[in-house]
């Protein structure tokens, strides 16, 4: 039987307000492809159980959640101050305001590869910076660990907001994974993301597809095509290869019947290569 007390639940928030949905993924559905489909269009949360993340699009949380709502809310509101009104994505660590809501208890091992930067999480004026990028002293997230067992989370490098809550109605469990293993996996997968910024497609008639690559970042890439957008792109074609920085330029043979504006493509980066 699924328990509570033996979830893990991590919810995004994107800056948009929440709508009421839902779907299930598998664990690599959620590390490959589905999290990244739905950043940033439509509040995403995700529990794991087991050997599953279940995802439901809502905005409302199970059970009685009034007071870490307003937990939430109200760190949140301390917590986004620190966001510079000069383009930049964080704070610096002298910056962090002081707040009562952060338990007096240290949540995390002494390692974890998950750490960011591999450092483990710093308690800084009653919050805790997960990730702080080691030459500017960059804020780039922010976690507050609350006495319930709440992990509120603010990543301000990747533009994500959210909460690890787990039953910790005994007092006596840990709240989440203190290894930072699900939230590690989050990471992953927005670094994996290609910004479509970065990608120029050049028709070439009967031939194929020139695609621009016009990032700084290098790797292994695959890059699929579809001729419906509202499908998740399956794979009809693909081509996996070297991406140097740089902007090189790849042509990719396809159909010569897919005409032009029928074609739609995605291009990912391969994690782990």
């Amino acid at each position: 039987m699924l328990r509570l007390r033996d979830m893990v639940l991590l919810i995004l928030v994107p800056w948009s307000l929440a709508r009421a949905d839902y779907d299930f993924w598998t664990v690599e559905q959620i590390l490959n492809d589905s999290l990244a489909v739905y950043h940033g269009n439509v509040a995403v949360e995700v529990y794991q159980h087991d050997s599953l993340i279940f995802a439901y699009r809502s905005g409302s949380l199970a059970g009685d959640t009034t007071q870490t709502r307003q937990a939430i809310n109200e760190w949140i509101a301390a917590a986004l101050m620190l966001t510079r009104t000069d383009g930049s994505h964080g704070a610096s660590d002298h910056d962090l305001p002081d707040t009562s809501l952060t338990s007096a208890s240290d949540p995390w091992p002494a390692q974890s590869p998950y750490f960011a930067y591999g450092v483990p999480p710093t308690r800084v004026a009653g919050l805790w910076v997960t990730a702080l990028q080691p030459e500017s002293r960059t804020i780039e997230e922010l976690a507050f660990p609350h006495e319930n067992g709440s992990f509120v989370w603010l990543d301000h490098k990747r533009g994500l907001r959210g909460v690890l809550l787990t039953d910790a109605a005994d007092r006596r469990g840990r709240a989440v994974s203190s290894e930072l293993k699900l939230v590690h996996a989050i990471r992953d997968v927005m670094d994996c993301q290609l910004p479509v910024a970065d990608l120029t497609i050049n028709y070439v008639v009967n031939s194929g597809v020139e695609l621009r690559w016009t990032g700084h970042f290098a790797g292994v890439y695959s890059i699929y095509s579809s001729d419906n957008p509202d499908r998740a792109f399956p794979n009809e074609w693909s081509f996996e290869g070297s991406i140097p920085a740089g902007g090189d330029i790849l042509t990719v043979f396809v159909d010569p019947e897919l005409q032009q504006e029928q074609a739609y493509y995605r291009i990912q980066r391969v994690c782990g290569k």
